[in-house]
């Protein structure tokens, strides 16, 4: 079954459902707006075998916007638009491990991958706390939840504009769940791909690129 360059808006329940029964569905360059204005269903929910989500738009519904559930094969999930719903972005429950790559969940948060196994993700506002000492942050909110499951990998996409003039190669991402700490164990950058990533161990935190707020200084050279 494929689903091709659709719009679905104004829909009381979920916009598009993948049953369990159903196997290697294709949702490709859909649009679904404002669903679940009845009971706050998602846009879209699979519980389907190795469904494809392929450059799709799920956008200002009154639920979540993508739920992935009780799959006996993983999606393949890339370059969905998830951005302006009431629920989660992005929630997968009872699934087996697989990526969610390149996400767009609204103003910079751009380009997102996670892979992992029943998690959750959303952008996020700044939580309002101080930050760590030496520490400043580039405008970019997560929530993610892991409660029964793990994320062994998240990679967050910045623009150059974020970093001009600032200290780049300290970039790293922080978890905040009442006071912040540097995601670990692994956890770095590549400044040339412009990519933030790490291992997610907490269970329910905000997650943020900050960078240490010292500007970096050119040798000087005397003549």
């Amino acid at each position: 079954t494929s689903i091709l360059a659709n719009a679905i808006n104004n829909v009381d329940q979920r916009g598009i459902l993948v049953s369990t029964d159903a196997s290697q569905t294709n949702i490709s360059h859909t649009t679904v707006r404002d669903a679940g204005v009845e009971d706050q269903s998602a846009g879209i929910a699979d519980s389907g075998s190795n469904t494809e989500h392929l450059s799709n738009t799920i956008e200002s519904g009154d639920g979540p916007g993508l739920v992935i559930s009780d799959t006996i094969s993983p999606p393949t999930v890339r370059d969905i638009t998830l951005q302006f719903n009431d629920g989660r972005a992005l929630i997968a429950n009872n699934t087996g491990e697989f990526k969610s790559e390149n996400l767009f969940l609204g103003g910079i948060a751009d380009n997102i991958t996670i892979s992992g196994k029943d998690y959750a993700i959303d952008d996020a506002a700044n939580p309002s706390a101080d930050l760590p000492v030496g520490q400043q942050d580039i405008g970019i909110y997560l929530d993610t939840t892991t409660d029964t499951g793990y994320i062994n990998d998240l990679r967050v996409e910045y623009p150059d504009s974020v970093v001009s003039s600032l200290n780049e190669s300290s970039l790293r991402l922080w978890e905040y769940d009442g006071s912040w700490t540097q995601a670990s164990p692994t956890n770095d950058v590549t400044t040339a791909d412009n990519v933030v990533f790490a291992d997610i161990t907490s269970s329910d935190v905000t997650v943020a690129p900050l960078l240490d707020n010292d500007i970096p200084s050119a040798a000087a050279s005397l003549r």
